[in-house]
């Protein structure tokens, strides 16, 4: 059932589905849930995102047509898209727009913290009775193009940057859930470090140093199921910020398993803390690093990185 002009209050939902992801299985599934929502009398109206970006826009337009609970169906690109279009537009604060998806995606990463599901019958219960929470969100800002972009789960500058990068420019659509491992396996070999400034939120160098990766946490799970920010904490105001200095690559594969584990944090090679913004930037001796968020390549170093308390509604499982 769809409803042209719809009241928050009786949780009137504005769909953005992503038909193509996790290799076209959004196509697939979509018609079994649509039948469902149909079934239980749910208030929507249902937009498809048609080229990359689209998701952001439509969230746009569903906000501007009234509506405040929006559901994702696809996989962490899609949901990224969408959170920019909310935390970007100036009709209404963000945080009185309430979001949720149905994981169909290939990493599912922040639908992983909040353990969404894609059962019918668990996914009808969100959308009508589930919590209504409040979540920070993480701001980019890169200062040599004055371009600014936000995420909700985790920021990664240096290898992470150089794998996401990688998939943007076909691995992905190549290998499809496996991609993100075998790019990861594929890149240790060829990946060098470059020497990087990291002030903390004093604005004081805090390291320098060639860093494998540097990742800035609002939730913790990123790159299929690693846990590389264990430490942080979606409603802290705080990102959980970890820093990987390079390490031999028998080293990186030997400790491969920590980062799944959450324990890599532990490595003499290995710093963390939770700040509220970080700048990075390349030392005289260095150069630019790729840099991702929400697994979305987004330009290069340097970047300023802040956490935005209690910035976006969500719509969690009960």
């Amino acid at each position: 059932m769809k409803d042209q002009h719809p009241s928050s209050d009786k949780r009137s939902w504005w769909i953005i589905a992503n038909p193509t992801a996790q290799s076209n299985t959004c196509r697939k599934k979509l018609p079994g849930y649509l039948k469902e929502w149909e079934a239980i009398g749910l208030r929507f109206e249902l937009s498809e995102t048609e080229y990359e970006g689209h998701a952001g826009e439509l969230a746009i337009e569903g906000i501007r047509k009234g509506y405040r609970f929006i559901l994702v169906v696809g996989g962490d690109g899609t949901l990224h898209e969408a959170v920019n279009g909310i935390l970007k537009q100036l009709l209404i604060p963000a945080n009185e727009v309430y979001i949720a998806i149905v994981p169909l995606g290939t990493a599912n990463d922040w639908a992983r913290y909040y353990k969404f599901p894609t059962g019918y019958q668990a996914v009808n219960n969100i959308l009508q009775t589930g919590k209504m929470h409040v979540q920070d969100a993480g701001k980019l800002f890169f200062p040599q193009n004055g371009k600014t972009h936000f995420f909700i789960n985790v920021f990664g500058a240096g290898y992470d940057g150089y794998v996401a990068k990688k998939l943007q420019s076909g691995e992905k659509k190549k290998w499809g859930k496996a991609s993100y491992l075998l790019t990861v396996a594929k890149g240790l070999f060829s990946y060098k470090a470059s020497e990087t400034i990291v002030s903390d939120e004093a604005g004081k160098i805090w390291r320098q140093d060639s860093f494998f990766s540097v990742n800035a946490g609002i939730t913790t799970y990123s790159g299929n199921g690693m846990r590389v920010v264990p430490h942080a904490r979606p409603d802290d105001g705080l990102l959980g910020v970890t820093l990987i200095r390079q390490m031999p690559v028998w080293r990186l594969a030997a400790n491969l398993y920590r980062l799944f584990s959450g324990t890599l944090i532990h490595h003499p090679l290995v710093d963390h803390a939770q700040q509220v913004s970080i700048t990075l930037d390349y030392a005289p001796s260095g150069e630019a690093i790729d840099v991702e968020a929400d697994g979305e390549w987004l330009g290069v170093t340097p970047v300023i990185v802040t956490c935005m308390p209690n910035a976006i509604g969500i719509v969690l499982p009960v």
